[in-house]
């Protein structure tokens, strides 16, 4: 499948294109590295500036999970993607995971803990209006 990249996830700001060869990726053990060879436009120059002057400094992609089970394991929910087609990535200003994967699983937990905190809610709720399911 394509792969694009583009600056910040604007569309309009295409930097790069695997079918192209202007964008490299490679898996390893901690996930999917990229390159870029950056157009000459003015939109790749300032990115360019913005990385130099540390501005950007994180990547964000987009993917579908083409495959992915929940399961219960005892009193947690785990979430488990077995498949994902990956079709965008890009250089962004204002990472939501600024370190990648080990932030990634960080911020998966928090929403297990929330998750788990909900059921233990609606279990509460339901033993007190008398409610069997």
């Amino acid at each position: 499948p394509e792969v694009w990249a583009f600056l910040d996830h604007e569309q309009r700001t295409v930097l790069g294109r695997r079918s192209a060869g202007t964008l490299k990726l490679k898996e390893d053990s901690r996930g999917v590295r990229y390159s870029i060879k950056l157009p000459d436009t003015q939109a790749a120059r300032d990115l360019s500036a913005q990385i130099r002057a540390g501005n950007i400094g994180g990547s964000s992609f987009g993917m579908h999970k083409d495959h992915y089970r929940l399961t219960r394991e005892g009193e947690r929910w785990v979430h488990t993607i077995d498949m994902l087609t990956l079709y965008e990535v890009s250089p962004v200003f204002a990472p939501v995971y600024e370190t990648g994967l080990p932030n990634l699983r960080s911020q998966i937990d928090k929403l297990q803990q929330a998750e788990d905190t909900r059921l233990q809610q609606l279990e509460l709720l339901k033993k007190e209006l008398g409610i069997t399911i």
